[in-house]
């Protein structure tokens, strides 16, 4: 009985971080399962008949060469690269909407710039953000904020992006908004609100503008 109370108590603890956070990504499918790996793994038609005999007998799912045999001729020559974070791919659910910070070193420190939402138009689009100070309990007497984040591409061609009030008496730690549209093509690279006109500047595959912080609900729409 012991047992059972100490699981359930686990999952509700589980349950309610990832109600305001989201749930953990699937992982892809081929990174479940075992994998078979050792150094001396050559040439390739020796890994090739492994995998094959591992798999015949369903012991494991992936199997990888020796790292360190890049080259028959020079097989300790290092395989130098210089990766670009711009070159990285990024998967990302068509309809997401993404809160992202500037970087900080340690949780204890505040960032400084603006909060940027990066907006990946499609259906169903939607995103959440939530803070509190991280260390106390005063979220239960509405020391928290929430947010929640909406767009919509209309029959026109247009991108609207809506940002509900704030929700909670926490202070943002942000006093702008960046917003990076990616998946939609602009027509006259403007953006309106009630507050003001902004201009649509090109980063990468994205569109961005940045507008100010405001406590009350705001429609963007993106032309």
């Amino acid at each position: 009985m012991e047992r059972r109370r100490s699981l359930h108590c686990g999952e509700h603890v589980v349950e309610t971080y990832a109600s305001p956070t989201g749930p953990t990504p699937l992982p892809p499918l081929w990174s479940l399962g075992f994998r078979q790996s050792r150094y001396s793994y050559y040439p390739e038609s020796r890994v090739i008949e492994i995998a094959d005999r591992l798999h015949a007998d369903r012991r494991a799912q992936t199997a990888a060469r020796d790292l360190e045999q890049r080259d028959a001729k020079q097989p300790n020559k290092p395989l130098l690269i210089t990766p670009k974070l711009a070159e990285l791919p990024v998967y990302v659910r068509e309809g997401s909407i993404l809160p992202i910070a500037p970087l900080t070193q340690s949780t204890g420190e505040t960032p400084v710039g603006p909060l940027t939402l990066r907006v990946y138009a499609g259906g169903n689009c939607h995103g959440d953000l939530y803070q509190d100070d991280g260390k106390s309990f005063a979220f239960r007497s509405g020391q928290f904020l929430r947010l929640h984040f909406s767009c919509e591409v209309k029959p026109d061609g247009t991108l609207t992006v809506h940002l509900t009030s704030r929700e909670g008496s926490f202070a943002p730690w942000w006093k702008q908004v960046r917003l990076e549209a990616f998946g939609w093509t602009p027509r006259t690279r403007r953006a309106t609100s009630a507050t003001g006109n902004y201009v649509l500047e090109q980063s990468g595959s994205s569109w961005t503008t940045t507008i100010p912080e405001s406590s009350a609900a705001t429609d963007l729409t993106l032309n």
